[in-house]
């Protein structure tokens, strides 16, 4: 029976990664895509970082994959509502990446600018339900959200000052609640 140590699957940083490999299973899992779907698929990538705060105030740096990918037709397809779609083909594209580096690589996926679109609504639907609470002194609880959806509008609401926000719920259903504070 082999020694755990001799088994270990060693987990490489995608910095150290070489550049044309990734490339390479980015092409071959957005060829496979673009066959399925029928659509003329052309992208870009970027090595990302981004800092996660972690228990006990410790925090990490940790490394991503920005694809950026463009079609002939029309992205709003690719997108769909509320970027559901988006956010299933990013979920696919980083499954076929991480299986073919055989660990986990977090994947980011932009289609047109509709990232940058949704966080600039988030951010405006947080001031206006900011302005709500105060005025009226009542809790107010948004729709539901998805967790990078509900972090950007904890943030825009922490930059404020003036209230509180808190999640509530579960799964699907997990939505934010603004309350003035105390």
């Amino acid at each position: 029976m082999a020694d755990q140590a001799d088994v270990a699957i060693e987990i490489k940083k995608l910095s150290e990664l070489d550049k044309e490999e990734i490339a390479a299973a980015i092409e071959k899992v957005l060829h496979s895509m673009s066959e399925f779907l029928g659509l003329n698929i052309a992208y870009d990538y970027s090595l990302e970082t981004y800092e996660r705060s972690g228990e006990a105030e410790i925090n990490e740096e940790r490394e991503y994959l920005k694809v950026k990918i463009q079609t002939e037709d029309n992205d709003s397809l690719l997108i769909g509502y509320h970027g559901q779609t988006l956010e299933k083909l990013q979920y696919l594209i980083q499954a076929g990446v991480s299986t073919y580096f055989g660990q986990r690589v977090r994947v980011v996926l932009h289609i047109s600018d509709y990232r940058d679109k949704r966080e600039d609504a988030l951010i405006n639907l947080a001031k206006r339900a900011e302005a709500q609470v105060l005025e009226s002194g009542q809790d107010m609880e948004l729709q539901p959200m998805r967790s990078d959806e509900r972090r950007i509008v904890h943030q825009a609401l922490q930059d404020g000052g003036k209230v509180k926000s808190e999640s509530v719920g579960e799964g699907s259903e997990r939505r934010i609640v603004v309350s003035a504070l105390n």
